[in-house]
């Protein structure tokens, strides 16, 4: 069973929470993922130092806060989180299947370091 836990991180967390919607009903359809440990949220990068000791396996980090992606891979990379920044094609196309395989891969990756 694949048991992660994610959370998306983007400017306003508008269209952010539209994809963590998706990625969610994606992950309902999987017999793959752990459902009772499986868990997306959503939040500002204005808010990320108050989501440092949270309980998140991936941090995907949204296209449009490109920006900011060096500073909070260090962040939160330092408290094991593993980190991601989505593609901006797949964020615009709200492709959740994919960008949730993403996140599973970035997570399996990071774990064997």
């Amino acid at each position: 069973m694949i048991r992660i836990r994610i959370m998306l991180m983007c400017a306003m967390g508008l269209s952010t929470g539209i994809l963590a919607k998706k990625i969610e009903e994606v992950a309902k359809g999987s017999e793959k993922i752990d459902h009772d440990y499986f868990e997306v949220n959503v939040t500002s990068i204005d808010e990320y130092m108050d989501h440092l000791d949270d309980d998140v396996d991936v941090l995907m980090v949204g296209p449009q806060v490109n920006f900011k992606y060096d500073e909070l891979k260090k962040a939160f990379e330092e408290k094991g989180i593993a980190t991601m920044l989505i593609d901006s094609k797949e964020y615009g196309e709200m492709d959740a299947p994919t960008i949730l395989k993403r996140a599973i891969l970035t997570q399996k990756k990071f774990n064997k370091k």
